[in-house]
């Protein structure tokens, strides 16, 4: 298991993200019937031996209010995968009859029917989501009378990097909506998320707390900018302040930007210094090209620029 699959694993460990994610997903009408003081995690044990036990996969259950042995089973895969696999509803459906094979097997149903699962899908990849929603879509059922002995089985999705970012953050006082943001969003937007965040953390645990400082500390190691991500840990160290952490992306943002002023008019002068010798001495060497794309200074652009107005050779201009 792979350190960001670690991460969410933790994350989802706590029942208040759990919650969140419930919340982010059904209706209040549904929310209000369930008592999420009344929460258990399952082990997933039941996994038989002749299939790869899944230690990203989480599974926790809610007690509906006012009903003492009637729960909701909340099944969580968190696919981390570049691309997704196109099985994963068969997947599913398997690991979802196993979880209710166990529940039989350990008395938990009697003669009543099987309780509701909310099989989940966490897609964390680069690729769009192509998979199939339903694992009736998986089966060739060429003539309608066939299509009617098919299996059936639909999952929920939240591919973290497709979602609407303002749809989530319509949910004022979700954990899981902005995290989630915080993966669908473009840097630039990251202070605005972290604010948000940072009015939630006063509600939760030290302990969810340290999950997310690991977690906001993961993403900004994935800008490759270390002086960002060395930033990012100072204040995480000195406690976390969320409103700093939001600063610093800012600050940030703010630099990338003028870097990239920086670099466009470096790169509007590159051009415009390629013209002029073009026109004074043809087409350039490769020795020429390599000086002229190697330099960063804009100053030394601007010599060459004024030497082509009297230089005899090419090689006069960069002497």
């Amino acid at each position: 298991m792979g350190r960001q699959d670690k991460l969410y694993r933790r994350l989802f460990s706590h029942p208040e993200l759990v919650r969140d994610l419930a919340r982010l997903l059904l209706s209040a009408e549904t929310i209000a019937q369930l008592d999420f003081g009344q929460m258990d995690r399952i082990e997933t044990t039941f996994v038989t031996e002749d299939m790869q036990k899944r230690e990203s996969d989480l599974i926790w259950r809610v007690r509906f209010k006012g009903r003492e042995e009637e729960w909701l089973y909340l099944y969580l895969l968190i696919e981390f995968q570049s691309s997704a696999d196109p099985w994963i509803p068969l997947r599913l459906m398997v690991y979802v009859g196993l979880l209710y094979q166990e529940l039989i097997k350990q008395g938990k149903v009697g003669g009543r029917k099987l309780p509701p699962v909310l099989p989940v899908v966490l897609y964390h990849g680069d690729e769009p989501w192509r998979v199939a929603k339903d694992v009736s879509e998986l089966i060739e059922l060429p003539w309608p009378e066939l299509r009617a002995w098919g299996p059936s089985f639909r999952y929920l999705l939240i591919a973290e990097q497709f979602e609407d970012p303002q749809r989530l953050l319509a949910f004022h006082d979700n954990l899981v909506a902005a995290m989630v943001a915080l993966e669908s969003e473009s840097p630039e937007h990251y202070a605005c998320i972290l604010q948000r965040l940072d009015a939630l953390m006063p509600t939760v645990s030290p302990e969810v707390k340290k999950v997310f400082d690991d977690w906001i500390l993961a993403l900004a190691r994935r800008f490759e900018e270390p002086e960002l991500a060395k930033q990012v840990q100072r204040t995480l160290r000195q406690g976390g302040d969320y409103m700093l952490l939001a600063q610093r992306f800012q600050d940030w943002k703010k630099n990338v930007r003028i870097q990239g002023k920086l670099e466009g008019k470096l790169e509007g002068e590159r051009a415009a210094l390629r013209t002029l010798l073009n026109v004074r001495f043809g087409a350039l060497p490769d020795w020429a090209e390599e000086r002229i794309s190697a330099t960063d200074q804009p100053e030394e652009i601007e010599r060459w620029l004024t030497r082509v107005l009297h230089a005899k050779r090419l090689e006069d201009v960069f002497a």
